[in-house]
């Protein structure tokens, strides 16, 4: 039999339900952000190994089955030996441009070095299933997360990603790769170097350019950065 006090507290948690929903539709920034600043351990941009399981084994079986040593692509893509161990070992995890150069000289894409590809032509993923890899941002606050939105497949001819990145975090240096590129910012405060200019954006702007023209990116504000972030074709 139901007391009064148990109806009661049932219709306050029926109340507090349809605040957050209510909360989540009329605010979905913010609640987005509340929500990505509580997982941001589990997302990686606080612990950036935590998250990248399979990254290290699958950068290693790439290298071994081209035949190259570590002393060969720590020469290719200007880094250490040891420094490249790490990696491989899952010991430290490199910036988005030092990935973007491994991989390159690998002949793969980022999307490649997924740990989840997901079947057929139609992929539906809620939040919090996107497969996400988390790289180092040099800021005290984080990193940077990259959520997959498009799974790769090597016929397919776009790269989609959600950039997550931590204040003060940046994407370590100049890229520059086949395609082009057009990005939306969600949330946050984007500063965008193309060539010689800097371009500022916040929350409803967006981007295009040619992903030939030297590039790089990042944080300046204080609370997490968003973007929607599609490439093509597949060479970031």
């Amino acid at each position: 039999m139901t007391t009064e006090s148990q109806k009661v507290k049932r219709l306050e948690y029926s109340d507090i339900l349809v605040q957050h929903r209510n909360t989540h539709a009329l605010h979905p920034g913010k609640y987005l952000d509340k929500k990505i600043n509580r997982k941001q351990e589990h997302d990686g941009l606080r612990d950036p190994t935590a998250q990248n399981g399979g990254l290290s084994q699958r950068l290693r079986h790439a290298r071994l089955s081209r035949g190259l040593r570590l002393t060969d692509l720590a020469g290719m893509v200007d880094c250490s030996e040891s420094y490249l161990s790490k990696v491989e070992n899952g010991r430290t995890t490199p910036s988005l441009r030092m990935l973007h150069r491994i991989a390159a000289e690998l002949g793969m894409s980022i999307a490649e070095l997924f740990a989840e590809s997901a079947p057929g032509d139609v992929v539906i993923r809620r939040y919090g299933d996107r497969p996400i890899m988390a790289l180092t941002g040099g800021a005290e606050s984080g990193g940077i997360s990259l959520e997959q939105i498009a799974p790769f497949d090597a016929s397919r001819l776009l790269e989609a990603h959600v950039h997550v990145v931590a204040p003060g975090a940046r994407n370590g240096g100049v890229i520059r790769h086949e395609g082009e590129e057009v990005g939306y910012v969600v949330e946050g405060e984007l500063e965008l170097s193309i060539d010689d200019q800097v371009h500022h954006l916040k929350p409803g702007d967006s981007f295009f350019f040619p992903s030939e023209r030297p590039h790089s990116y990042r944080n300046p504000g204080s609370v997490m950065l968003r973007i929607v972030w599609v490439s093509t074709p597949l060479t970031f």
